[in-house]
């Protein structure tokens, strides 16, 4: 029962250690940033490592701070560069689904205004669209049409069936 609990505690600590180990991989950084539909080079990375080095070292000296609090903040840095890169593309790509809402929204409006029918407006909404916004409208529209050409048919059988004789 002991050796169960210790090996379940390392396995923990293991996993722990393999997420943060994952999280500062330069490849799985650029996974997530691929993703969110952006790319992001090794050049790009390198470059933004050295200049948040460049910065601590140019701040360090202008403080005069010890070598010790320059090696912890140097550190820090290090570790939060993956992070500050991911929020930038993750930020983004929100900010791209919100404008793509917002698009749809506005013009769902304006057309349901001008033509209270649900089929029309989104036709005029997915001429405005790009992306995988305007790939879903069509699925809607094809959808509405499909199930209003089936219950048409429906309707139309049976009323041929009731009519017979």
């Amino acid at each position: 029962m002991e050796k169960k609990k210790q090996l379940k505690e390392d396995y923990k600590k293991l996993n722990k250690e393999n997420k943060v180990i994952s999280y500062l991989s330069l490849k799985n950084m650029k996974s997530d940033i691929y993703k969110y539909g952006y790319t992001y080079s090794n050049k790009k990375y390198a470059l933004m490592v050295l200049a948040s080095i460049a910065c601590t070292v140019g701040f360090a000296y202008i403080y005069q701070l010890k070598p010790f609090c320059i090696a912890i903040v140097l550190i820090t840095i290090l570790l939060c560069v993956p992070s500050l890169i991911r929020a930038r593309f993750k930020g983004t790509f929100q900010e791209r689904k919100f404008n793509d809402v917002d698009i749809y929204l506005h013009q769902m409006a304006f057309s349901f205004q001008k033509n209270p029918k649900i089929l029309s407006a989104l036709e005029d909404t997915e001429r405005v669209a790009t992306g995988k916004l305007k790939v879903t409208l069509r699925k809607a529209i094809i959808s509405i049409e499909e199930s209003t050409s089936c219950y048409h048919t429906e309707s139309v059988q049976q009323f041929q069936s009731s009519s017979a004789p």
